[in-house]
């Protein structure tokens, strides 16, 4: 028994390897996928910005959240999920919002996204993504829609 198990233990890593070198098998740590791009739906959002690496990264949900005003947008945040800056929802109109090549595959809505960016007025900045404007100070009372965002 000990000889099979010795064997098992010398054997198994081996096959490991070959398996990998035949690419049955990825060996990362973005849950088994090496080949994640802008736009695929992967941790229940869509990926709108990668690094180099393909291994981190940011999601944005599927779906809005809703229609709030920015107090409420800002108590919206939860587990992972946070409101972007105003700096990412330019990348979102960017590349999975209607400024994309593949136009609007992140679904949103042609109206105004409320950011995290704060003004020193105590509100926060806007983001339309009708036309892909930003909005400095946007009064806080207001409602817009917010699509929540998490890093990989």
């Amino acid at each position: 028994m000990k000889k099979i198990l010795f064997t098992f233990l010398l054997i198994s890593p081996l096959l490991f390897f070959a398996a990998c070198e035949k690419d049955e098998c990825t060996c990362s740590n973005t849950g088994g996928n090496s080949s994640l791009e802008i736009g695929d739906v992967y941790l229940g959002g869509i990926i709108f910005q990668i690094d180099a690496t393909g291994q981190h990264g940011l999601v944005a949900k599927t779906q809005d959240t809703g229609v709030m005003n920015w107090y409420e947008a800002m108590d919206s945040e939860s587990n992972d999920w946070s409101v972007p800056t105003i700096y990412q929802l330019g990348t979102m109109y960017d590349v999975i919002g209607y400024g994309a090549d593949i136009i609007n595959i992140g679904n949103f809505e042609m109206a105004q996204y409320w950011s995290s960016t704060t003004h020193s007025g105590g509100s926060g900045y806007a983001f339309n993504f009708a036309n892909g404007e930003s909005f400095i100070g946007y009064n806080g009372i207001l409602n817009c829609r917010v699509r929540l965002i998490r890093s990989f």
